[in-house]
This record gives structure tokens, sequence and C-alpha cells, in this order.
């Protein structure tokens, strides 16, 4: 090590010691807690907890005077008078700028100074037989608080030798005497600094306690502030199961928390091994990628528990996703027990990210990663919906508005058969028209079923009664609805438990034979249940089909919401169609 660092290092030894900030912490949502440090290297703790100095050294003086002006006195006059009025100015000056019991050579000079000063007043005012002699005290309780046992014990030792030889040569004349003043005044000021250092000893035991409980406080309000930030986000990500939703904002909240250049998301698709960029923030042109192809980055993310940081990419650990990355945060999507994407936080600055973006990107990962698998489960569900709904349709043309078509070219075959023949067609086309209108009312009817959904404006309830009126009129069933709700659910959810009793009603409707139907309804906006109960012939569990029925379809309508589908049914002893819903 050279000189000039050497001596660089010796000059931030001297420095003064930095107290620990004893600070008030100010705490609002969405930011990291500020403290308040006062200035010149004093803390507001200490200013509070330390002893008030200046008091005692005006008490001092205040003694002084008294002793100054008493009819006993007998080193009054011109010098006694002079002396009290140098300390007093001195004191006022000293009251504006105290100086700090921080220890460091500053305070360490500026107290030795004090102490020359006051020898030099006593010097001149009478030595021990000065009636400001007592004006020590303070100076050694200073020093005793900003340097301890030794420095105060030192000034008291040289105070102690300086004015007993002065009151020797000039007051006393007697040699017991003057070692009997001399003692009597070092015990006074040694036990001064003795008990001084001893109260300064527990203040700054006290300041350290404090300052390190401040300290934790100030990083559970850190820890408060961004549990606050992934509260929120917690909250937003569920909210959505569309998967462009869910993706644009996780993406917005993420560039409000942490700093970053380029943003991919890569999802792994069907076929176990391609890898596809669904979102680029910053890296429009990524493609999509084999396992194999996957920088090595993002492969030791997969193996990884949590977020992983690079802080230098390139040659050492491999590329980024972005080709200009030079430090990557990277975190693999995890749910239901299998990988299902990873992100990838890039920037072209080394040492860009630290541990409080891991933090950040660890708290929403899970959130997010389940999000995107409902998302994905959403779609999917989507797709299997509208081919069963294109199936029911088909089978609904095919099975009644087809053979009801049918019916109807055969007769209207019949009628020109007999007009050919010169019979009378009025009785006839008049039948016709009513299986035309049958039909018309048919097409209308299953229309309006397609038609029929929950909406902002259009509760469950409002819906049930529309659908089950037009069930009513066209089964013969004795249709019951019994509705107890106090609130709603997310519109989500409420379309899916409908569309699951909706369903449920149209297989009473088709194949149970039932004469009886009721169906119960009961939300209190966090929880909700429908059941249907029908008196028909039931379902053989030994016979029926996963799928038959529309099951597949209800029980992953409940499932994509968390809702629990429960079936209970037995030959000729009808079927209990129950949807339970509960939110957290």
């Amino acid at each position: 090590m050279t000189d000039a660092v050497h001596a660089k290092e010796a000059e931030r030894l001297d420095e003064p010691a930095p107290a620990a900030p004893l600070a008030r912490l100010v705490v609002e949502p969405g930011r990291s807690p500020s403290r308040m440090v006062e200035p010149s290297g004093i803390t507001q703790a200490q200013r509070a907890q330390a002893p008030p100095i200046e008091l005692f050294r005006w008490a001092t003086i205040a003694v002084g005077f008294i002793l100054a002006t008493s009819p006993f006195e007998q080193n009054r006059g011109l010098p006694s008078f002079v002396a009290g009025l140098v300390l007093a100015v001195y004191a006022g000056f000293r009251t504006l700028r105290p100086i700090s019991t921080v220890e460091s050579k500053r305070a360490t000079r500026e107290i030795s100074l004090e102490f020359a000063f006051h020898i030099a007043v006593l010097m001149l005012s009478g030595a021990w037989l000065s009636s400001y002699a007592i004006v020590l005290l303070p100076t050694i309780a200073l020093a005793s608080f900003a340097r301890g046992y030794v420095f105060p014990l030192e000034l008291s030792l040289v105070a102690s030798a300086i004015l007993t030889i002065q009151y020797d040569r000039r007051y006393s004349g007697n040699q017991s005497d003057t070692l009997q003043t001399g003692a009597l005044w070092l015990g006074l000021l040694v036990f001064t600094s003795v008990v001084a250092s001893y109260v300064g000893n527990v203040i700054q035991e006290q300041a350290r306690q404090q300052s390190l409980t401040v300290e934790r406080l100030g990083r559970l309000a850190e820890a408060n502030a961004l549990l606050f930030q992934l509260n929120k986000i917690a909250q937003t990500l569920p909210s959505s199961l569309d998967m462009g939703e869910v993706l644009d904002s996780t993406l917005t909240k993420l560039k409000g928390l942490i700093s970053f250049e380029a943003i991919t998301v890569m999802l792994l698709e069907e076929n176990g091994y391609t890898w596809s960029p669904v979102r680029e923030l910053g890296n429009p042109d990524q493609l999509s990628l084999t396992t194999g192809q996957l920088p090595s980055v993002c492969l030791r993310a997969l193996g990884h528990q949590g977020a992983l940081i690079e802080s230098e990419l390139g040659e050492l650990n491999g590329p980024g996703l972005w080709p200009n990355a030079r430090a990557g945060l990277y975190t693999a999507l995890s749910a239901r027990g299998e990988q299902i994407g990873v992100v990838a936080l890039e920037a072209s600055g080394n040492h860009h990210f630290g541990s409080n973006d891991i933090e950040v990107l660890n708290g929403i990962t899970d959130g997010f990663a389940y999000a995107v698998s409902n998302a994905r489960l959403f779609g999917r569900l989507r797709n299997i919906g509208a081919e069963e709904e294109r199936t029911r349709i088909a089978r609904d043309l095919h099975d009644q508005i087809g053979q009801a078509l049918a019916h109807l070219g055969f007769e209207m075959d019949r009628a020109v058969r007999a007009a050919d023949r010169g019979e009378i067609m009025k009785p006839r086309l008049e039948e016709l028209r009513g299986e035309v209108k049958g039909v018309t009312r048919m097409v209308r009817d299953t229309l309006y079923d397609l038609r029929t959904d929950v909406t902002e404006s259009q509760d469950v309830r409002a819906t049930m009664e529309l659908f089950l009126s037009r069930v009513r009129e066209r089964s013969g069933l004795d249709v019951h609805l019994d509705v107890r709700a106090t609130g709603r659910l997310p519109l989500i959810q409420e379309r899916e438990m409908w569309r699951v009793a909706k369903e449920a009603v149209i297989n009473v409707e088709r194949h149970a034979k039932a004469t009886e139907l009721t169906i119960r309804w009961r939300c209190d906006g966090q929880s909700a249940e429908v059941t249907i109960i029908d008196d028909g012939v039931g379902i053989d569990a030994t016979t029926a089909r996963l799928d038959s029925y529309g099951m597949m379809g209800m029980r992953e309508r409940a499932a994509s919401i968390g809702a629990r589908l429960e079936i209970e049914s037995a030959p000729s002893a009808g079927t209990t169609v129950r949807v339970t819903m509960n939110n957290p």
C-alpha cells in the first residue's frame, strides 16, 4: 500500500465516527421510509438525551456570582467582576453554539480550548480562591460525555497541578494548606469526571439501543411499503382471466417497481419443449426457442429457487434473451406443480439489479404464475365451451328444428299431392301454418337461450327468471326459483356459475323426464351457492359417461373459478346439482 493510500486511510480514521441516525420515520403507501437526521453530526435522540451542559454552565456562573458578591468573600474586586463578565459572555456563546458530545477530533479540540480558557480566567481571578472555580465542573463533565474516563481525569490532574501551584505562589505560602486545598479540588474534579463518564456511557448505550430499534423499524417500514405494493398487485392479478390483461397489468406494475430496459415473458407450449414469447418490452425481435436454445442463464433460472441475478452477462455467464443485456434478473413461473414459463428482466449496464429487486420479483412470481395458468386454462375452457356450444346447437338443430322442418317438408309434399287430386286444401294449410309457428317459436327460444347471460346490469336472479320462464312455457315443468341474495360476486364468477346452472337445467329439460324443478340461488357478496333439484329418472353412475349431459364442461367451468361442483343422483331418485363458491 503506498504512502498516499496510508495517509488517506489515516484521514478517514481520524474523521468523526458517524452517530447512528436516530430519526423520525415517514412511511407512505408506495414509498420507502425516509430518515430525518439533524445536521452537525448530532442526532435528534442524542440532543434529547444528552445532559443539559449549558444549564449546568449557567448554574455554576450564577453560584460564582453569588459568592463574588457575598460580604464574606475575601477575593472580591475588579478581577472577580471581570472574570464573571468574561465567563458569562463565553457561556452565552456556547449556549448558541454548544460543543458536540459526539467523540471527534473537533470536539476534543474545543473542549481542550475551553479548559485552557477557564484555567486562564481562574489564574487571573484567584486560582482556588476564585469565586468561579466551580466553572471547571461543566467542562470536566463535557469531556466525560465526549471521551469517556481517561481524558477528563487527565484534565482534572492538569487543572489541579496548575491552579495549586498558582495558589501556593500567590495566595497561600503554607504548604500544608496548599496540599489540602489542591487535594480537595482534585477529588471534586475526579468525582465529577467519574460520575459524568458513567452517565455518558449509560446515555450512549440507550442511544445505541434506540438506534438499533429505529433501524429495525426502518427495515420493517420498508418491508411494509413493499408488501403494500405487492398486495395491490396480488389483488389485481386474479381479477382477469384474459391472458392479455394479466400480462399487461403485471408488466405495468413491474415497470413501476423495478428499473429495467427490456422484459420478456416466455411460456412453455403444450408440446413441452417450445418456449414462445407472449410479451416483450424493449425486446421486440424475440423468437420462439426450444429448450435447448434457451440462454444458459434462463436454464439456470428454471432450476433455481426464486429469482436469479446475473450481474455480468457476456463471455463469463453467457448472453441473455435481449442482445444488449449486460445484467439480468430471471425467474421461473411455476403453477400447479409444473413450470409454465420464465420471466427475464434485463439492462445494458453491469450490476444493475439488487437484492430489493429480487424481493419484489419473488413477491409477485407465484401470483403471476397462477394468473397466467388460470388464463391459459380459461382460454382452453372457452374453446371447449365454444365447441360444446356448437355441438349443442347442432344437436338442437338436428333433433328438434331439423326434425320439425323435415316433418313440414313431408306434410307440404302431401298437400301438393292432395291439391293435384283436387282435394280441399284450406284445413291442411291451416294445420301447416300452426306447425310453422311452432318451429318459429322453437328457433326463437333457442336464440334467446344463447343470448341470455349475466351482465353488470342484469344479475343472476333476473337472468334465471327470463330463462326459466321460457323453460316453464315450452316444457310444462313445474319450475320454482328460490333466491336469497344480499350481494354480487365478480362478474366472471357469476357468469360461470350461471352457465353451469343453465346446462344443468337443460339436462333436466331434455333427459330427466321430470315433472318438478327447483333452483336455489344464495349469495352474500363473498360466497355463493346455486342448487338445481329435479324429481326425474336420475343418473346411473355405473353407466353414465364422464362427458355425458355436458358434465365435463360443467366441472371445468366450476374449476376455472375455484368453485366446487357436486352431483348427487340415483336411478329413479332425481338429481341434485350444487355449485359452491367461497372467496377468501
